[in-house]
């Protein structure tokens, strides 16, 4: 009988969350919104697979877990479905001429929560 791996508490880290700043995300339209009808709420979507060398390593998220909230990008739900599950970010990134990285550091900037991680 297979038993699961018991893990020690303390290897454990707690990923910081920023829910204001998810928020601000939220209340912009899809990226994509412009090529298809967007009918589902947006959502922040995290970036994470391909773009770990523009994050700095201090804020890397390892592998299988989810990046820093600062680094999301505002996608519907058939997006980030489309992103996560079906072509991948750096052909979304050239599918829809987008800089995902370079939207996400102005959203960034321009939040009114960004004085919590600075």
């Amino acid at each position: 009988m297979l038993r699961r791996r018991q893990r020690h508490p303390s290897l454990r880290t707690k990923r910081k969350k920023f829910a204001g700043h998810l928020g601000f995300v939220r209340s912009f339209q899809c990226l994509i919104a412009d090529h298809h009808k967007c009918e589902s709420p947006v959502d922040p979507h995290h970036l994470q697979d391909g773009f770990t060398a523009d994050i700095p390593m201090s804020e890397w998220p390892g592998i299988g877990k989810k990046a820093h909230d600062k680094w999301t990008v505002p996608l519907c739900r058939l997006a980030h479905e489309e992103i996560q599950h079906v072509i991948g970010h750096k052909p979304f990134e050239e599918k829809y001429g987008l800089d995902l990285m370079a939207i996400a550091r102005e959203l960034q900037q321009r939040s009114p929560f960004r004085k919590q991680w600075e």
